[in-house]
């Protein structure tokens, strides 16, 4: 007799929440749903079914803004699944139980990151998503990092400083 825990779960949505005040970090939210595999003996539903591998990544990661894609997958029977990626950004990871592409970008990693191939394998059969892309918009002005800015109202000090006491009119 077959146990009636049988099927997958199954993510029906993604959705990430701004920092808020209370949190110093965005809040990532998974929607789930239990998809049974059948009632009676279940040998069809499951088992019957091919490895694949669904989902559409958003194709913009904003700079310092989180950017997470999980695909679904559909497999036959219980056996574990490993992921792998092909032309991964840097800054991105990649989480290997659920085959999760999470990461932040920042203003330096603005660009195309082109053909990016996230691939499944039960041990026997290995389902691809098709290639996609991922765009990191350039900020709109120049990057500027905080020491850069410190050092240079520095040096405009300094040289004022200089200027007032080689003044030719003293």
């Amino acid at each position: 007799m077959r146990s009636p825990f049988r099927g997958e779960w199954r993510v029906k949505g993604v959705f990430i929440l701004p920092r808020i005040r209370s949190l110093s970090e965005p809040v990532l939210i998974v929607l789930l749903s239990w998809a049974s595999a059948g009632q009676g003996s279940g040998a069809a539903s499951n088992s019957a079914r091919p490895l694949s591998i669904q989902g559409a990544p958003a194709t913009t990661a904003q700079p310092d803004s989180f950017y997470s894609f999980t695909p679904t997958v559909l497999q036959r029977g219980d056996k574990d699944l490993r992921f792998t990626v092909e032309n991964k950004p840097a800054w991105l990871s990649l989480g290997t139980r659920h085959g999760t592409l999470y990461g932040t970008p920042h203003a330096v990693h603005a660009g195309t990151y082109s053909n990016i191939v996230i691939t499944v394998s039960d041990g026997r059969t290995t389902a691809r998503l098709p290639p996609f892309s991922i765009e990191v918009p350039a900020p709109p002005g120049p990057v500027v990092a905080n020491w850069e800015i410190a050092a240079a109202r520095k040096a405009w000090a300094d040289s004022a400083a200089l200027r007032g006491a080689y003044s030719p009119s003293k």
